[in-house]
């Protein structure tokens, strides 16, 4: 039976110390886990902003002064995307999981190409059983969006990367955290006017609560169903 383990690594982790555990990860499922199988590391980084290579800092609002003044981090990230703000009440996913070699057994069809859009299609089970039914994705554009109020908004931001056919790092899940803050600093993901909302918002209006371990349950559970039907 394929199995995906959830690992829950705390709140307030510094940027530096979740890559390191992403990076153990890593090299485990790489040395015991066959294809389609892996972990999920789930944590709340410290203020920080990530960016990568391709894209640089031209979607930064605020000089690097600034950000210290208000005890956020910048970071260089080896995903892929563009520059993203990871706060307090953001749930951060690593999927650390070893994808289909040509060698490999020819049942497992987990591979590099289709990835994000299974990664996608995961992440939309989620948000369906939190109650989220009108969760969407759109064409071009990476991540989960909700319409709200006649505005399309995005409330999970993707940003993967592969090495030797293990994924790391994933997406986040805007959860209870400030989104203002978000929006004074950096423009998400390059997209200028680009609406961002939290689940905390959406279930509000439908007379739901926020609970976490119901939330780190579910995605357990979906990324295991998922891969076991996947691989049937």
């Amino acid at each position: 039976m394929v199995k995906i383990k959830l690992k829950f690594l705390g709140k307030n982790i510094s940027y530096k110390t979740s890559i390191y555990l992403m990076q153990q990860s890593m090299k485990f499922v790489q040395k015991n886990c066959i294809p389609g199988e892996g972990e999920i590391l789930l944590l709340e980084n410290q203020n920080t902003i990530t960016f990568t290579k391709k894209y640089g800092l031209k979607n930064l609002l605020n000089n690097k002064y600034n950000l210290n003044i208000h005890c956020i981090k910048l970071k260089k990230s080896n995903r892929g995307g563009n520059i993203t703000f990871h706060n307090t009440g953001q749930i951060i996913g690593y999927p650390i999981i070893k994808l289909t070699t040509k060698n490999d057994n020819k049942k497992y069809i987990l591979y590099i190409k289709s990835y994000i859009n299974q990664l996608e299609t995961i992440l939309l089970y989620i948000c369906q059983s939190l109650g989220i039914s009108h969760a969407k994705t759109i064409t071009g554009y990476t991540g989960i969006w909700i319409q709200t109020n006649n505005k399309i908004a995005k409330v999970i931001s993707i940003g993967i990367g592969i090495t030797n056919y293990i994924t790391h790092h994933g997406f986040a899940f805007n959860i209870n955290n400030n989104i203002n803050q978000i929006l004074n600093f950096i423009t998400p993901c390059g997209l200028v006017n680009m609406h961002i909302t939290q689940l905390k918002n959406i279930l509000s209006n439908t007379k739901q609560h926020l609970c976490y371990n119901k939330i780190y349950k579910t995605i357990q559970n979906t990324f295991n169903t998922y891969f076991q039907y996947m691989n049937k």
